[in-house]
């Protein structure tokens, strides 16, 4: 035996294998590390270059304010001197400092807030503003700020919202005690508001003279810093904010269908602001104006970390050697190879100069890890492992257990215990990023890989003691006991990383478990079987079976488990069949459940079923990795080349698709032969111990390992439900990398034992079908792997621009397009815009935009606005300013580029303008988890979508944004023409803008072409302000009506083109559209229909009473009695519908379109919805008791017949059905695109909306005599009609809001244009100026105005 020993001890292990596969690693390294380089020094150029010429500055210490200033002031970020100094001057004092930023994100950070107050004393209206915009996320306006600080108004603490008991309250408590705030604060006195939630459309339902509704209710904390509101009403929707100048206390909170009881704390901070807001941090950090570090600093940073990390496997691998270790010699390569991959694509997805780079910790912990182990390889004894299995130390709690003294072998119950301890810490103190619902963090620390490990130690201690257990009895009713706690396991662990916000741990964990019970029972085969049956199935429902209104795959989860359970029960064995089965259906029962925690879970259930479609915040997630991979290919962009980091969870989730877009799935294919490799070597080393606690040790180390990247892969490859967890050793995570590299590196060292031949006969006849099993399994599925890879590269050209539809943050309908498609088309330098007479409106071209100042600015652009865009470098040049946001959109500041602003030329022909032919399909699309607060319950939503074709990118985004695609496309004309009179619009926007009369009132004035549908012109009052709408975008979607009521109170915002996408009641001014419908129903004849008006059913003084009427007298003196009789007598419901449909107007906020039909407008669903709303009440008309009164008019389909209820309308469609009269009945689209370098589109078809030959004329005759003073006043023969709509405005009167009735003036006409050769029509809406005369004064000065220039 001695003899057999000193043998062994001379016996020396070269580990020339390792050290052949370690330079080979090494080499991959290099190579890639020369690919990054090659791919970022041009723009570590650029920056170096930009520090000399002062286009750049790096904030650091000693950074200058005045460098700052000047990259802010050339960059046109501000325009007001003053606040340029301040931004400047506190950004330098806070740089310098900090010291260092880890990135340029810092900005946004906690160190980099700043007083509010101070902001409000910058003497800047920049700085002024965003003080006031800070006040309304705060629910206060600067009024109640001064009167918080000055006078505050008395409150009891405890209030009481309606005088009878309802048993419903809120209430809670405001603490001041946070650590920010440096001298303590009495929380008394604290003013605390209470706003009863109702739908915009709420107010405008009620009847007339209803009582004022209180909204709004104020309490005062006590000394305590206690409130409460008493007897609410029950099933209200209900929010509460505190408000105390200097200070914030988070967003508020509160109720939806409030009952009971309900408490909501606050926890007070410092008021504190950002040097710079959202928007103006998005575009510093576009432009590229600041770095963080130099490239100096980089290049030293990349190569000292990479050396280490290099350094450090050679250290370990010679330490072996010294040590004369026998481990396995291919497991360290391998992880060398795959962290190298992992290090330089985290490297390559971010800036290097400008973000935390990723792969700097990840192989600065590797090599420290590294650096350790190699320490601890010369002070291991032999088997360090294997001897803390046998001391007292491996399992204290076991020992200490009265029934387990006479068990020897441990259990080990304490690293079970350790691991569910760090879960229940987790979820009670644990942390993640803002709004994700998930719980990653404990104490700063991402724990959840240890107590990943700690369990896997324990598997294998039960396991090493069970094993032989469970294979020697068959009857798995003697295994109740097991069984049951196995059950508790694991619901104990799907249950609380259900909570914490993800199952993919805890699937890991049971299926690790179940793999080795499947193995002790010999049941592995047929588990594997009924998985892939089981999960084919729900594949095959999930994709091609479920839809909205059905999801068959819950009653299909319980089928399965329950019949898996009786399949195990009866059989007497196969309860691993069960238990796999239960595993699968957690994701899908557990997201059944009403609980806030399940709702992640059912979301991602829901993504899967349908990665393109689906009801989701978010839900493109997947969609983003398959854009990533086709962006990639074969062979990838090129470490640092690709945009990756456009994509959610790029460095963590989404690593695979990272790693594809950068290197291409050639080395996705080396990353899954590599960790197939390493499970292998790793089962091999377990079996080569002869140990039972080191074989299970070792092979739960790789199985949970391999589990962990098949459902991460499967996941964002769309073939199972995400699961959220990181990819071993490529996921940014530097506690996860620790982790896993101290778990193979301790793989390495026990994989050194060598079992005797009894034990080596014990493992072989025991264990060798856990490893076939467990290698056949991973590249099982790794071929399912590489079969979805292929499958996205064949349909790469399709699914590289395909979009997805999705949900925006208020539950709206949107498509979520390839962000690549945008990087792309900003590379190429965007056409020139024109108006219909080739004046220009918008360029890139600064030489060309400077050449025509003089000729634009005679044709009304404002001198000094152009003369500050000359001073600025910037991407696009707007000769008209501000007057022209909505028609054109703002590309710097990105701005006015949602469908709802306007036409925004600048973003709707964004890929045109680009050179590319693309075309669009439009729909729309009802969502019915539509938020239109957050404390409103969802609702339904109808969303009109535009579909862009962006395939004709495909080329460019694989060739990427260096090709010659590029610059052969730069090349190209892009110009095109809009349909906009500019010289036409800017008189009539100078004449409302600056009239004492009109200026103090919100105007729009839209003028068409009515013979080809061209929009000439949609001017409005105020101007458009750039500041209005940089504050607008800084809104919570979800906040945006009582946050946007804080800021701008009832002071004139225009916040999008009131004449194109703002609807309002169209009053009298609808009469045509009633009388239209009358003559289409029957006839010419229709117009000597007439109604005899009793004097009590007069709605309006001055209307006929007490004499027929008949429909030229209805028309000419306005009589809304006569048309509300008319189409309830004629049930012109059917004809009405129809011309709402044709002119785009909508009825109950369903229906309806601003710009082009959509393509699958359902009609027939809306004349249904728009039918059962006019049904309501429509039989009071007949009502024999009220023949005579008013009150028979009460109905929503007489609301409608004149002007008044739920129809609403804008001046572009009131004018496209008055062009319509015009243009011989016929109604032509609107058109806003005249040409393009493509070409000059051809007017759409016209659609025939009169059914008689005539009815245009005779109706015209009728608007002849309505408008003959207007023609008189002009010269001019004019045709028109007015309208005098009345809304109820909400306005605040002390603590209570009321309704204050307001009425807007109408006049649509249309007159012959001898420019235009055709007529153009015009439809004028002054809100609350009062009647309909004011109209027909403007329209009298507006024509004046033109008629002069030769327009008429």
């Amino acid at each position: 035996m001695n003899i057999s020993n000193r043998e062994k001890k001379k016996q020396v292990y070269h580990r020339r294998t390792e050290r052949l596969l370690l330079a080979f690693a090494t080499l991959i390294l290099c190579v890639m590390v020369l690919n990054y380089y090659s791919n970022v020094k041009d723009d570590l150029s650029e920056f170096e270059h930009g520090y000399t010429t002062g286009e750049k500055v790096n904030l650091v210490a000693g950074v200058q304010s005045k460098a700052i200033k000047n990259v802010l002031a050339k960059g046109g970020y501000f325009t007001d001197e003053h606040y340029i100094n301040f931004v400047s001057k506190n950004l330098q004092e806070k740089v310098n400092e900090q010291k260092v930023l880890p990135n340029l994100g810092s900005l946004n950070k906690e160190d980099f807030l700043f007083d509010a107050t101070i902001f409000n004393n910058t003497g800047s209206e920049s700085g002024r503003l965003r003080f006031i915009n800070s006040l309304a996320h705060l629910g206060m306006d600067s009024s109640l700020y001064n009167e918080e600080k000055t006078k505050p108004v008395s409150y009891p603490s405890t209030v009481f919202v309606l005088g009878e008991q309802t048993g419903v309250n809120i209430k809670g408590t405001i603490d001041f005690s946070d650590d920010k705030i440096k001298e303590p604060v009495s929380p008394k006195g604290t003013l605390v508001k209470l706003t009863q939630i109702f739908p915009d459309a709420y107010f405008d339902t009620l009847p007339e003279n209803s009582k004022p509704v209180q909204t709004e209710f104020y309490a005062r904390t006590d000394e305590n810093g206690n409130y409460e509101f008493v007897n609410l009403y029950k099933g209200g929707n209900y929010s509460v904010f505190p408000i105390r100048p200097g200070f914030e206390f988070g967003i508020s909170k509160g109720v939806v269908g409030v009952s009971g009881s309900k408490t909501f704390d606050f926890i007070a901070k410092p008021h504190q602001l950002r040097l710079l807001d959202r928007v103006e941090y998005k575009q510093v950090k576009n432009d590229k104006i600041f770095s963080v570090r130099t490239p100096a600093d980089f290049r030293k940073e990349l190569f000292t970390f990479l050396i280490l990390f290099v350094v450090g496997f050679w250290m370990f691998h010679f330490a072996l050697s010294i040590k004369n270790y026998r481990s396995d010699q291919f497991i360290l390569p391998v992880i060398m190879l795959i962290l190298s991959i992992g290090i330089m694509v985290l490297y390559s997805v971010q800036d290097p100069l400008r973000d935390e780079v990723y792969g700097a910790g990840m192989a600065m912990y590797s090599s420290l890890v590294l650096g350790l182990f190699t320490m601890l390889v010369f002070l291991f004894k032999n088997n360090p492992v294997n001897r803390l299995y046998h001391s007292r130390w491996f399992d204290p709690v076991h020992r200490l257990l009265p029934a387990t003294q006479q068990l020897k072998a441990p259990r080990g119950y304490t690293w079970m215990i350790g691991s569910i301890v760090i879960m229940l810490l987790l979820l009670v103190f644990g942390t993640g990023p803002e709004g994700s619902g998930v719980k990653v963090n404990l104490f700063g620390f991402q724990v959840s890989e240890l107590a990943k490990y700690l369990m896997v130690v324990f598997f294998a201690a039960y396991f090493t003691v069970n094993a032989d257990y469970f294979r020697k009895i068959p009857d798995n009713r003697w295994l109740t006991k097991n069984n049951a706690l196995m059950f508790g396991l694991f619901v104990v662990l799907l249950v609380v990383y259900a909570i914490l916000g993800d199952l993919g741990p805890a699937i890991v964990l049971c299926l690790t478990f179940l793999f080795f019970y499947a193995f002790a029972k010999e049941e592995f085969f047929a588990m594997l079987l009924s998985a892939l049956v089981y999960g084919l199935v729900l594949f095959i429902v999930a994709k091609f079976v479920n839809n909205a209104g059905a999801n068959h795959l819950p009653w299909i989860a319980i089928a399965a488990c329950v019949g898996t359970l009786l399949f195990a029960f009866f059989k007497k064995r196969y309860e691993s069949v069960f238990f796999i089965t239960l595993i699968i259906s957690s994701f899908i029962l557990l997201a059944t459940l009403p609980f806030e925690f399940t709702k992640r879970l059912a979301d991602r259930n829901s993504m899967f079923q349908n990665i393109w479609d689906n009801s989701l915040v978010g839900g493109d997630q997947v969609a983003q990795g398959v854009w990533s991979l086709n962006s990639g290919g074969w062979m990838g962009q090129g470490l640092g080349k690709g945009f990756s980091s456009v994509m959610p969870a790029h460095h963590t989730d989404m690593i695979i698709q990272s790693i594809g877009e950068e290197l291409g799935i050639v080395v996705l294919l080396t990353i899954f032969i590599a960790f197939g490799l390493l499970v292998y070597r790793c089962m091999l080393s377990a079996r080569r111990t002869g140990k039972p606690f080191m074989f299970y040790l070792i092979a739960g180390i790789a199985i949970a390992t391999m589990i962990q990247f098949m459902l991460i892969v499967a996941g964002t490859l769309g073939l199972i439900p995400l699961t959220g967890i990181s990819v071993p050793f490529l996921s940014k995570g530097n506690a996860g990398v620790i982790l896993t590299l101290v778990a193979f590196l301790l793989v390495i060292v026990m994989s050194h034992e060598r079992g005797d031949k009894l034990e080596m006969e014990y493992v072989k006849s025991n264990f060798d079908n856990v490893n076939v099993y467990a290698i056949l399994t991973f590249f099982g599925v790794v071929i399912v792997f590489i079969g979805a890879l292929i499958w996205y590269q064949y349909k790469s050209n399709s699914y590289i621009t395909k979009p997805a539809l999705v949900l925006n943050k208020k539950g709206e309908w949107q498509y979520a397009y390839n962000p690549r498609i945008g990087i792309m088309l900003r590379e190429i330098k965007a056409g020139s815009i024109y108006d219909r007479n080739g004046v220009m409106l918008a360029t890139s071209d600064k030489n060309a935009f400077k050449s025509l100042k003089n000729k634009l600015t005679t044709l009304g652009a404002n001198a000094a606005l152009y003369d500050e865009q000359l001073k600025r470098e910037q991407k696009r040049y707007y000769s008209f300013g501000n007057d022209l946001l909505f028609w054109l959109g703002d590309y710097n500041k990105e701005i006015a580029h949602e469908e709802l602003s306007g036409y925004a030329a600048d973003f709707r022909h964004f890929i045109l303008l680009r050179g590319f032919d693309v075309k669009y399909s439009t729909s729309q699309r009802t969502s019915e988890r539509y938020k239109e607060h957050r404390f409103l319950p969802e609702s339904a939503r109808e969303t009109e979508l535009q579909q862009y074709d962006y395939s004709a990118l495909a080329s460019f985004i694989k060739k990427g944004k260096n090709s010659v695609l590029i610059e052969e496309q730069n090349r190209k004309n892009k110009d095109i023409h809009l349909s906009l009179d500019v010289v036409l619009n800017e008189r009539i926007n100078k004449l409302i803008q600056s009239s004492d009369k009109y200026k103090k009132f919100r105007t729009s004035v839209v003028a068409i072409n009515t013979k080809t549908g061209d929009v000439l012109a949609s001017a409005m009052n105020p101007m458009p302000s750039y500041k209005d709408l940089k504050l607008i975008s800084n809104i919570d979607p979800l906040e945006y009506r009582s946050i946007f009521k804080q800021i701008f109170g009832d002071r004139m915002v225009v916040p999008r083109d009131l004449g194109i996408t703002f609807p309002s009641r169209p009053g009298s001014a609808i009469k045509i559209l009633d009388a239209y419908a009358s003559l289409n129903k029957f006839g010419l004849p229709a117009a000597n229909i007439s109604y005899f008006v009793d004097a009590g059913e007069v709605i309006r003084p001055g209307e006929p009473a007490n004499e027929t009427v008949d429909m030229r007298q209805a028309i000419v003196r306005s009589s809304n009695v006569y048309f509300i009789k008319l189409v309830n007598d004629k049930k012109l419901e059917q004809n009405l519908f129809e011309l709402y449909d044709a002119t785009g107007m909508n009825l109950k906020s369903r229906g309806g379109f601003y710009f082009q039909r959509p393509e699958d407008y359902e009609s027939a669903k809306y004349f249904k919805e728009w039918a059962k709303y006019t049904d309501k009440g429509k039989g009071i008309f007949k009502n024999k008791k009220l023949m005579g009164s008013r009150r028979r008019f009460y109905s929503n389909l007489s609301n409608i017949a004149w002007g008044q209820g739920e129809l609403m309308s804008t001046p572009l469609q009131m004018a496209k059905m008055t062009g319509a009269i015009a243009n011989r009945d016929t109604l032509q689209p609107s058109r806003f695109l005249l040409k393009s370098w493509l070409q000059q589109p051809l007017p759409e078809m016209g659609i025939q909306v009169g059914k008689h030959r005539g009815m245009g004329s005779l109706l015209a005759s009728y608007m002849k005599e309505q408008s003959a003073n207007v023609s008189i006043s002009t010269g001019l023969n004019l045709y028109g009609k007015t309208g005098s709509p009345e809304r109820d405005k909400q306005i605040k009167q002390g603590d209570k809001i009321v309704l204050k009735r307001v009425t807007d003036a109408w006049f649509t006409f249309f007159l012959e244009s001898s420019k235009a050769g055709a007529p153009v029509a015009f439809t004028i809406r002054i809100e609350e100026i009062g009647n309909s005369e004011f109209a027909k004064q403007m329209a009298v000065e507006i024509l004046n105005e033109l008629k002069a220039v030769g327009y008429f």
